[in-house]
């Protein structure tokens, strides 16, 4: 039960640039390490329609902004809190698209399929994983 206490620190968080039109959103937050994070929502069309690519960079330093990776403070549970919250806002927007993200490093993989498993609701939604890459689904209330 550890880590889903861990998953409730939600940092405060913005939306920096929202179109729907275009299917573009963007937030931003600063974890307690003062590393800022970018959270992007990019809608691109698919054969099964519009699909969402959600992801996330978070900077080493505030000295260099374009240097980004896994920033190896501790952090993970309150980024992958906020990162929820981002996307129950995201979901608010768009509440029936398909969803996909991707692990950058195959040991991150199982860390976003427990947080996925922790913070998306299913149903409405299912979460697939194929290697490190993750589907959110839209199933309804069946």
């Amino acid at each position: 039960m550890r880590l889903l206490v861990l998953f409730k620190k939600v940092l405060p968080w913005e939306w920096t640039h929202i179109d729907a039109r275009d299917g573009d959103y963007q937030a931003e937050f600063m974890t307690s390490n003062k590393q800022r994070v970018s959270v992007l929502v990019q809608g691109h069309t698919a054969p099964e329609g519009t699909v969402y690519e959600f992801s996330f960079d978070t900077d080493t330093s505030l000295t260099d902004p374009d240097k980004e990776s896994i920033t190896g403070k501790g952090e993970q549970y309150e980024i992958f809190s906020t990162v929820g919250e981002i996307y129950d806002s995201f979901r608010e927007y768009e509440p029936s698209v398909t969803v996909s993200m991707s692990a950058a490093e195959s040991n991150r993989a199982s860390l976003y399929n427990r947080m996925l498993s922790k913070l998306v609701k299913q149903p409405p939604y299912k979460v697939e994983r194929r290697g490190n890459d993750f589907r959110i689904t839209y199933v309804g209330n069946n």
